[in-house]
C-alpha cells in the first residue's frame, strides 16, 4: 500500500490487526520514517480482528518514507511497511508580473521557471478587487510556456484594482 500525499494535508491511517487473543488499543503503533510514535485515536475490535485509527494533523515533506504498522501483543509481534510520497505544489522562483494594464484587462507575465516543489507550474491564478470594495475575486488561467503573457482579468468598467498573483 503505497501512498501520495499533498503537504499540509491531515492523513488518516488504518492498521489492522488479527490473532487470538486479539490485539488491544494501545498494541497497535505507527512509526513515522524518523521513528516518531503515533499512538491511535481511536480502535473497533470485531471478533479477532483489531483496527486503529491514527491521525497526522498535517504532513510535511519530512514525512516522505517508509511507514510501519507495528504489533506488539503477549501472543508475538508483527509489522507491515509501506511508502508514504509527499509532494509538494510547485513555487515559482520569480513572482508573476504585472506586464500591461488597460481599462479592461490585465496582463501578466508568468514567470514557471525555475521553480521549487513538484512540478511544473502549470496554471496561475489571479485575485483582484476593485479599490475602495472589500470583495475580492480569482480568476485562473493555465501555462504552457516559460515566460508566457497571460491576459486574467477582463474588467467591465474602467475603476483601479489590486491584485496578487498566488501561484498553482
Amino acid at each position: 500500500m503505497d501512498t501520495e500525499l499533498n503537504a499540509g494535508v491531515q492523513y488518516i491511517v488504518n492498521c489492522s490487526a488479527t490473532g487470538q487473543p486479539a490485539p488491544l488499543h494501545r498494541e497497535i503503533i505507527l512509526l513515522k520514517p524518523d521513528k516518531t510514535r503515533i499512538y491511535a485515536f481511536d480502535t473497533d475490535m470485531v471478533n479477532d480482528q483489531t483496527t486503529s485509527k491514527f491521525r497526522v494533523d498535517k504532513i510535511t515533506e519530512r514525512d516522505t518514507g517508509r511507514w510501519i504498522c507495528q504489533v506488539k501483543t503477549t501472543a508475538g509481534q508483527a509489522e507491515r511497511e509501506f511508502m508514504v510520497n509527499v509532494k509538494v505544489p510547485p513555487m515559482p522562483q520569480y513572482p508573476p508580473m504585472l506586464n500591461s494594464s488597460g481599462p479592461y484587462h490585465l496582463v501578466v507575465l508568468v514567470n514557471k521557471e525555475p521553480y521549487t516543489g513538484d512540478g511544473p507550474v502549470t496554471s496561475v491564478k489571479v485575485i483582484y478587487k476593485q479599490v475602495n470594495t472589500s470583495v475580492w475575486k480569482t480568476i485562473e488561467g493555465s501555462v504552457q510556456h516559460r515566460h508566457e503573457l497571460l491576459p486574467v482579468l477582463y474588467t467591465t468598467d474602467m475603476n483601479s484594482y489590486l491584485y496578487c498573483t498566488p501561484q498553482t
